[in-house]
């Protein structure tokens, strides 16, 4: 059983104990789209794409092995991992948008093939585009308070 059958039934089977879990939210009634409705819908979801996911791998005719990771690919990961909780710890004292911005920029700069002054300041503009929006929509749009 390859890696990729593997990861699709256990999307699925995330997917199957979320939409359990969201069985027990209260319903309200105050709106058209109950508390409950996004989690069972992102539950469905995890299911068909895992569905999907697990299907497609089985299907798949492949007869070369799979080339072994190389030690930098494993680095990157753990740097990223490590970036993620400096983020989570982070945010709570330096704010959303300056950890944001800078969080995303590294993340794209990692990314990339070749950095280059070009591939810099779109990752700058990407950053700060994406974080305004964020931001905007959920500080003005919904009145959440982010930190």
């Amino acid at each position: 059983m390859s890696a990729s059958i593997l990861q699709g039934l256990g999307l699925c089977a995330v997917g199957i104990w979320l939409f359990i879990e969201s069985l027990s939210i209260r319903s309200l009634g105050y709106d058209a789209l109950d508390a409950p409705f996004f989690p069972k819908l992102s539950a469905v979801l995890l299911i068909i794409f895992g569905a999907a996911v697990a299907l497609s791998a089985a299907l798949k005719k492949e007869t070369k092995p799979q080339k072994e990771k190389s030690r930098r690919s494993y680095a990157k990961i753990t740097l990223y991992m490590c970036m993620l909780v400096a983020y989570a710890v982070a945010v709570k004292s330096l704010g959303f948008v300056l950890t944001t911005i800078f969080f995303i920029i590294v993340s794209y700069l990692m990314m990339v093939k070749e950095r280059s002054l070009k591939e810099i300041i779109y990752s700058i503009a990407f950053a700060c585009a994406t974080t305004f929006a964020f931001w905007y929509i959920f500080e003005k749009g919904l009145k959440v308070i982010l930190p």
